[in-house]
């Protein structure tokens, strides 16, 4: 596993979905069940910021129309039910999930050492398959590839869903209301306004994540440089510190000369500003993608208000709507991203595992 092929792993979309299900499953297996808490945590946030905008919609709504005092007082005393129940709700799911998670990195890190302690001696000792667990750790400690990733991606997909699910039905319901005939406006109904409103939503759920997405490509790429790059803090800053044999050994021996030599032609900056750079750009073009579409989006709800297809409160149900559609597919789009990109790491982990089951 050297570094070209790390870099020049690919694969096929099947082969990608199957590694993340796999270290879904393997993840499954941990002492405490991780998954099912961080899932229904994920649902709760996902679901208590629609509350709020829908109460805010209606309640708006009625201050503007009839301001009854007695459906007001019942729909704020409601909003702040629910929200309080749902709040309690959300936080107990929380707690839970942040329990069951708090040992996540040593869980993950047991599976190294479980299939150390099942190996044979002369497997243990095979140069190649130190130099595959060495990588597998270096990318779980430095970087965070591997399992742990995969982890930290996982409830944001599960948000991101439900996100997706509540916004959807309510943005169909937005275009269900027609603008009177009588408006000058009444082209806001065009099937081309449609397909206009669907580009920009498009722009922002598939275009600035995908630009956020080679973004975080450049990292995967340069985890064997962040790797190096610990193994000499790991060496100088800690383990030569902490052993004074290798002081001893470097100062006999005139071996200063070698790691004066070996620090210059790995310095901070260089290493790693080229890959700042990168990152930045994709961000920028992402943030301008976002901030256009989405300032589109809002002057379309707001037109189609003032046309009269819906009352002003409602504009703000439907902004909310949108703005958690494109925030959850934003999110989808990127966590999945993060596994796609994480997916290298993820097999070298398996074929680590996997590795010398004859001999055990």
């Amino acid at each position: 596993m050297d570094k070209k092929k790390n870099k020049g792993s690919t694969f096929t979309f099947k082969q990608n979905i199957g590694l993340i299900f796999r270290g879904l499953r393997h993840v499954g297996t941990f002492p405490k069940p991780i998954l099912l808490p961080k899932a229904l945590a994920s649902i709760m946030n996902a679901v208590v910021p629609f509350v709020n905008i829908y109460f805010s919609a209606i309640i708006i709504n009625e201050l503007i129309g009839a301001r009854s005092q007695e459906r007001l007082t019942i729909l704020v005393i409601l909003a702040i039910g629910i929200n309080l129940s749902a709040m309690l709700i959300k936080n107990l799911l929380s707690r839970w999930s942040i329990y069951c998670s708090a040992y996540n990195f040593h869980s993950v890190y047991n599976t190294f050492s479980d299939k150390g302690l099942s190996m044979d001696f002369v497997d243990v000792e095979n140069p190649d398959i130190r130099q595959d667990f060495s990588q597998v750790q270096h990318a779980h400690w430095s970087a965070g590839f591997g399992l742990s990733r995969m982890i930290s991606e996982y409830d944001n997909v599960i948000r991101g869903v439900m996100q997706i699910i509540i916004s959807a039905v309510i943005v169909f319901e937005m275009f269900m209301m027609r603008i009177p005939h009588a408006s000058a406006l009444g082209w806001l109904d065009s099937p081309w306004v449609i397909i206009a409103f669907i580009t920009l939503i498009g722009c922002q759920i598939f275009i600035a994540p995908y630009l956020t997405f080679l973004g975080g490509k450049v990292w995967a790429t340069a985890a064997d440089l962040n790797g190096w790059g610990t193994r000499v803090y790991s060496f100088y800053g800690q383990k030569m510190i902490e052993d004074d044999k290798k002081i001893k050994d470097i100062h006999v021996y005139d071996q200063k000369r070698l790691i004066d030599k070996g620090l210059a032609e790995y310095t901070f900056l260089e290493s790693w500003l080229p890959h700042f750079r990168t990152e930045t750009m994709y961000a920028m073009a992402s943030s301008a993608v976002t901030f256009l579409s989405t300032s589109l989006v809002y002057l379309l709800i707001v037109l189609r208000a003032y046309a009269g297809a819906f009352e002003v409160g409602s504009i703000v149900l439907f902004i909310g709507a949108t703005t958690q559609f494109s925030g959850g597919f934003s999110a989808v789009m990127s966590s999945v991203g993060k596994m796609w990109n994480n997916n290298p790491y993820i097999d070298k982990l398996f074929k680590f595992v996997k590795c010398c089951q004859g001999s055990n």
